[in-house]
């Protein structure tokens, strides 16, 4: 569903309530001030548009996911990580992705296995979130990451950007700034030693 200037009908009704305006079912300019607004109050991109993740987080659905799901693994091995430790901690499903991630990402050091994995408990909710919320636009991710689009040149590919995940998105924004975080530390480093 998505819901936009020119959108009409009962589901404009409860989203203008919800918003506390008056609700004549009629998505016009009013409605996508309050909905922008509405969107910065609670950590969205304010683009103005309701599609499922605005929706999902104004009108939780019924069924509450309160645990991970447990997924029957062994610990996979030859990640040269001691992913044992992790058991109790982490579900066994996203411990069983950390050797190929760690591979697709260049994770190669248990501190950067550390950043990831408190960065994707962060983002998931303790790796419970299992939806990806899918509110976001080419144009709201340009606005939100202008400064890191420029920085790493990525401007010129924000379409194809908007197409892969949040997840994998913010993933790998969050490993470029550790790798760029590890080169100034190793230069840090070779500037005191000599």
């Amino acid at each position: 569903m998505i819901l936009k200037i020119g959108s009409s009908g009962e589901d404009v009704k409860k989203l203008q309530s919800k918003l506390g305006l008056g609700a004549d079912g009629i998505f016009g300019p009013g409605t996508e001030k309050a909905v922008k607004k509405w969107q910065i109050d609670h950590d969205l991109a304010a683009d103005g548009i309701v599609g499922e993740g605005t929706w999902n987080k104004m009108f939780p659905p019924q069924q509450l996911i309160t645990e991970p799901a447990r997924v029957a693994t062994s610990v996979p091995s030859g990640s040269g990580f001691k992913l044992e430790n992790l058991r109790g901690h982490i579900p066994d499903a996203v411990i069983a992705q950390i050797p190929d991630t760690a591979k697709k990402f260049n994770i190669t050091t248990p501190l950067r296995l550390a950043h990831f994995l408190a960065q994707c408990g962060h983002e998931s909710g303790g790796f419970k979130a299992v939806q990806e919320n899918l509110n976001y636009s080419a144009n709201g991710l340009e606005e939100f990451f202008r400064n890191t689009l420029k920085r790493l040149d990525w401007q010129s590919n924000i379409k194809e950007i908007h197409k892969k995940s949040q997840v994998e998105f913010m993933v790998v924004e969050w490993v470029t700034v550790l790798n760029q975080q590890e080169r100034d530390i190793n230069s840090v480093a070779a500037d005191t030693s000599s």
